[in-house]
């Protein structure tokens, strides 16, 4: 995928909630490669320019990565209450 169909993907899934944006407190690329490391469903980070002109990076969470995760405890969870 180009970097332009790259962007229309990651808005599309923006557009359609089913990726969320966190930022890390500084809002640097830096930090923002740490995040995509350490959160399993970041699939990815993005940089973002406000009316300022002021750039900050963030990451892409896809939200139907942690719902899949929440429903997984849930029947972890039932499983074990039966037990």
């Amino acid at each position: 995928m180009d970097n332009t169909a790259t962007e229309e993907y990651a808005k599309e899934m923006l557009d359609k909630n089913l990726f969320g944006v966190i930022f890390p407190k500084d809002r640097t690329e830096k930090s923002a490669k740490w995040m995509v490391n350490m959160i399993d469903a970041a699939v990815g980070m993005a940089e973002f320019k406000d009316d300022d002109g002021i750039i900050s990076w963030g990451v892409l969470i896809d939200k139907r990565k942690i719902r899949d995760s929440l429903k997984l405890i849930e029947e972890n969870k039932h499983d074990s209450d039966s037990m």
